[in-house]
């Protein structure tokens, strides 16, 4: 068999990058290119690499279809223009819809809720009968 070509990339690949440069970018229109955001991002720095995130959607006829998520993960040369992304690209329009721009937090990093646990009482042996 002929020998197996070397992939370009892994679709799961993300530069190593110092924490603070990257910026989450929310709100996207559904069908705005990479470029578009790219070009609107710019506007704060060098953009080093990013990515519109998208899920798998399986279609009638079985095939699989990619679709936007509506955000997407730009990483920045530096910590300094990440946070001048943040200050001043937060709330520009792009396509008609207001961007939400923020330092990027990472999956692992989340906090699942704002709200504080929920205590449960138990029933107490000491009720009056």
């Amino acid at each position: 068999p002929p020998p197996r070509r070397k992939m370009q990339g892994h679709p799961h690949y993300w530069p190593r990058a110092v924490d603070g440069s990257r910026v989450y970018v929310g709100n996207i229109r559904f069908g705005t290119s990479w470029q578009e955001v790219r070009d609107h991002m710019a506007q704060a720095g060098c953009v080093e690499f990013g990515k519109i995130i998208k899920t798998p959607t399986t279609l009638a006829d079985g095939s699989k279809r990619y679709v936007s998520r509506g955000f997407a993960i730009v990483q920045y040369a530096s910590v300094e223009q990440a946070t001048a992304a943040t200050e001043t690209l937060d709330q520009l329009p792009l396509n008609g819809r207001n961007l939400y721009v923020r330092i990027d937090q990472g999956r692992s990093k989340r906090v699942s809720s704002p709200l504080p646990p929920i205590q449960m009482e138990h029933a107490s042996a000491d009720v009056a009968a």
